[in-house]
């Protein structure tokens, strides 16, 4: 017998996240990502949602390993919140403008993943969502590594 589960959705906006989150301006993750395509700076921080920090956020994992994730996506949060230890700061948010300009990056590198080649063009993977994009980052686990070591502090605002 040959059971072939494909009835799923991964990147389906309706089941991400599994619990309610709620940003400051009251307005619901779900709703943020239904409105304008999954997106998470780096994979870990989105605008408008202070001081909340995910590890398997849209255009966070490469593919390789869970591992390697993890351990990209927590030093980036460490890096943000010895930044705000550092400046006696209680809220820590990522500005639309720094999430805007790591988006388009993962837009104008997406051809580089196995999804927008020629084999594939026919493929129904599971991993597209709703707008035919796949938040997967489309980068290698070094580069990934390498950016939460450097990206730009400054692309948080730390305040009280």
């Amino acid at each position: 017998m040959l059971i072939l589960a494909t009835g799923f959705k991964v990147m389906d906006v309706d089941s991400l996240p599994t619990f309610p989150v709620t940003g400051a301006g009251g307005q619901s993750l779900s709703q943020f990502w239904t409105e304008r395509r999954l997106q998470a700076y780096e994979g870990v921080s989105i605008p408008g949602f202070p001081n909340f920090f995910t590890v398997m956020g849209p255009y966070g994992y490469v593919g390789s390993s869970y591992f390697a994730l993890i351990e990209t996506q927590t030093r980036h949060i460490v890096r943000c919140l010895t930044q705000a230890a550092r400046q006696a700061a209680t809220r820590v948010e990522v500005s639309a403008e720094a999430n805007d300009r790591y988006f388009a990056e993962m837009m104008r590198k997406r051809h580089r993943q196995i999804f927008w080649q020629d084999s594939c063009a026919l493929a129904n993977s599971y991993y597209f969502d709703k707008n035919g994009d796949v938040p997967l980052r489309p980068t290698t686990t070094a580069e990934a590594m390498w950016r939460s070591r450097r990206f730009p502090l400054r692309d948080y605002e730390f305040s009280r």
